[in-house]
């Protein structure tokens, strides 16, 4: 076993230098981002929902005009509930114009979209598609949507974190939602969007965080009057209280002898970690591709902040460029488990399974060939990487899109 490590960890290495980040993966048309915040109770009961998407530039073509970039696109949201009926639709169409080819192959530059729909109170789908208008490439995702425990009675919408951004965000003006709740580290701090439907009397209003080690780092308490049976609150997050890597806040509300809790787990983007990342202890355990066994017994035998610093010299060893803010080893790892826990999951999470594993190894393959046995009912796959001369065949013998490796990979065993 440590032969094969530094034989996969240069693997991954060659991968990243010839590029293969820029190869685009099949369907990265899919690779947009959905999400929908309820943040009031309209005049007719209505849920009002803010819709945003986020299209992130490698999921488009972009086409070389004068002295830059410009990709075109089409995007489709719609909210259905599970029978079918329609209860919103909106259409953008969008131009995207960038100075260079990086730019365009990025990953962490994004187009926002977003409006506003007044939805029932029920369990609902949003629907949303893009169209690449150049190559005419669509890609579909679906999110559920349950707003059914906000139909009657009182209660608190789910927390929403912000910053400021100057404009129409939908919520609030001059203030855009964190999308997926990822915040770099910001001594400005940030805002907490707390809103509901409480009885118009008296209430306090807790605020408290936590840290990794579930220890509180803040409180504060507020007192207020609902002089409305609708609420809302912007609460200040000092930028100096959310510590580590994942943090938690806890919004709770008692009016009378009655107590209503939300709870939003946040992940900080440190200096030094991956974007993809979410959580640590997944991240630390998600090297078991690359990290050999003295290291892994180390992360073992560690404590909670030692298990993390062990985690930052574990990719210091093998930044190949220590000189820039980015480890583009780490990034470009990462990104592949999180393209492997979003396209392979089936039983087990993505990054655990055959497809998921030689994924995260050698990147997205250059081919795919697929084939069907009509005698045995099996169906399989064959990824060909030219540039290292192999290929790997995966079958599927349930039918339900568990796909395993027809020959295990040399190693694999001992993961």
């Amino acid at each position: 076993m440590k032969i094969m490590r530094p034989i996969i960890i240069l693997a991954l290495i060659l991968s990243v230098a010839a590029g293969q980040r820029q190869k685009k993966i099949r369907d990265n048309i899919e690779q947009f981002r959905m999400s929908a915040i309820a943040f009031a109770v309209g005049d007719d009961e209505a849920i009002k929902t803010a819709i945003y998407f986020e299209i992130p530039n490698f999921t488009l073509q972009f086409i070389k005009q004068d002295s830059g970039f410009v990709a075109d696109f089409e995007v489709v949201c719609s909210v259905r509930d599970k029978e079918g009926q329609q209860y919103g639709r909106f259409i953008w169409e969008r131009q995207v114009t960038v100075n260079d080819y990086r730019e365009s192959t990025s990953r962490t530059l994004f187009t926002t979209l977003h409006t506003i729909m007044d939805l029932p109170a029920r369990e609902l789908v949003l629907i949303g598609e893009l169209m690449d208008k150049d190559t005419r490439n669509r890609g579909q995702n679906e999110k559920e949507i349950d707003l059914s425990e906000f139909g009657s009675g009182n209660f608190i919408f789910p927390l929403v974190l912000l910053r400021n951004q100057p404009g129409n965000w939908g919520i609030v003006d001059d203030f855009v939602p964190v999308f997926n709740n990822k915040i770099p580290l910001d001594d400005n701090g940030y805002h907490l969007f707390l809103a509901g439907r409480l009885a118009r009397e008296e209430y306090d209003l807790s605020i408290l965080a936590y840290d990794n080690a579930d220890e509180l780092t803040w409180e504060q308490q507020y007192s207020f009057v609902a002089t409305d049976n609708r609420v809302s609150h912007i609460i200040d997050i000092p930028g100096n209280v959310l510590e580590g890597i994942n943090a938690r806040i806890l919004a709770r509300i008692n009016q009378g002898d009655q107590a209503y809790d939300q709870v939003i787990k946040i992940t900080i983007v440190n200096p030094g970690i991956s974007e993809s990342i979410n959580n640590i202890d997944d991240a630390i355990s998600q090297l078991r591709y690359i990290a050999t066994s003295e290291e892994l017994e180390a992360f073992d035998d560690a404590g909670r902040e030692e298990q993390e610093q062990l985690f930052r010299e574990f990719w210091e060893k093998r930044d190949e460029t220590p000189n820039t803010v980015r480890n583009e080893l780490m990034d470009e790892y990462y990104f592949r488990v999180r393209y492997a826990n979003e396209h392979f999951s089936t039983f087990i999470p993505g990054w655990r399974t055959d497809m998921g594993m030689i994924f995260i190894i050698f990147g997205p393959p250059d081919d795919i060939e697929r084939s069907y046995s009509s005698a045995s009912r099996y169906t399989g796959q064959e990824w060909f990487y030219y540039s290292i001369n192999r290929s790997f065949i995966f079958i599927d013998q349930s039918g339900f899109g568990d796909y395993r490796l027809a020959t295990p990979y040399y190693g694999q065993g001992t993961w």
